[in-house]
């Protein structure tokens, strides 16, 4: 029996040694998750906070809606003025999402606003941004991008399309009169690649602009059934009387009904332009 006892005594002592460890392991792991957590919050405010606010430029309409799939996600709208007459937007999508493609994103965003001190061409800054990231991104990450260059004075635009889904304008009449499908390879494959810009599009009255990254695309219905092109054009279509913001929310709508709500698998973000 004293053997027994004996025994008993160690083993009971091992399990509260064990138990303690386990506590204390435990209680580090909060104590970093609760750390991590902040430093997510920390940075989800700072990926906001470069968005820019809905835009308006005369009679130009820009509003737009980023939805992540993560805490962080990898797609970014932005825009600089060249002069008063004259403005630049681009909307870009880091591959994968989380924490990653954000900083990539965040990184091509700060790059962007300073090559756009010295570099008034599209083409060119292009060029620029895509040398940088060739050299600078990790292996695995691609960008895709789709810029456009706004002349106020003649009431024109014209698109650079890196490996991007084509965006389109739509009449007010309701037809796609414009599709954006001239295009090259991503940012960050190959260095030194040409990104040559379109011809300029004459805007009309009543004309919209839709921008739209492949999380709206690529949503999947519970049938595995991609929302698709063709889903997108009719909704704006049924909406094209309805303001800027009207249009993206009944997207974004759309898009998650679609889904059944089963969450994104992609971030997604919508641009539209309304031209009165």
């Amino acid at each position: 029996w004293e053997t027994i006892r004996d025994l008993k005594d160690g083993l009971e002592e091992k399990v509260a040694l064990r138990t303690k460890e386990l506590e204390e392991a435990l209680t580090e792991r909060n104590q970093a998750l609760a750390h991590l957590n902040q430093e997510l919050a920390e940075a989800t405010e700072y990926v906001r906070s470069i968005l820019p606010q809905p835009i308006s430029h005369g009679e130009i309409r820009i509003n737009w809606k980023f939805v992540p799939s993560a805490s962080l996600g990898g797609d970014a709208f932005g825009y600089y003025n060249l002069d008063e007459d004259h403005f630049v937007l681009y909307l870009i999508d880091v591959s994968g999402h989380g924490v990653g493609p954000a900083i990539l994103m965040a990184f091509l965003h700060a790059h962007l606003r300073s090559l756009a001190d010295v570099h008034t061409d599209l083409s060119e800054l292009i060029v620029q941004a895509n040398n940088l990231l060739e050299r600078e991104s990790p292996d695995q990450h691609f960008v895709t991008m789709l810029a456009a260059k706004f002349d106020f004075q003649t009431r024109t635009m014209a698109y650079v399309r890196c490996g991007h889904p084509p965006g389109f304008i739509m009449s007010a009449g309701g037809d796609v009169r414009v599709w954006m499908e001239e295009g090259s390879l991503p940012l960050g494959i190959m260095p030194d690649t040409q990104f040559p810009c379109s011809a300029p599009i004459q805007f009309h009255s009543g004309d919209i602009v839709v921008m739209v990254t492949d999380g709206i695309l690529e949503a999947f219905s519970p049938e595995h059934v991609q929302f698709g092109i063709e889903r997108t054009v009719q909704l704006v279509r049924e909406h094209r009387e309805q303001p800027a913001a009207r249009i993206i929310e009944a997207l974004r709508k759309a898009v998650g009904d679609y889904t059944a709500r089963s969450g994104l698998s992609d971030d997604l973000t919508l641009v539209v332009i309304k031209v009165e």
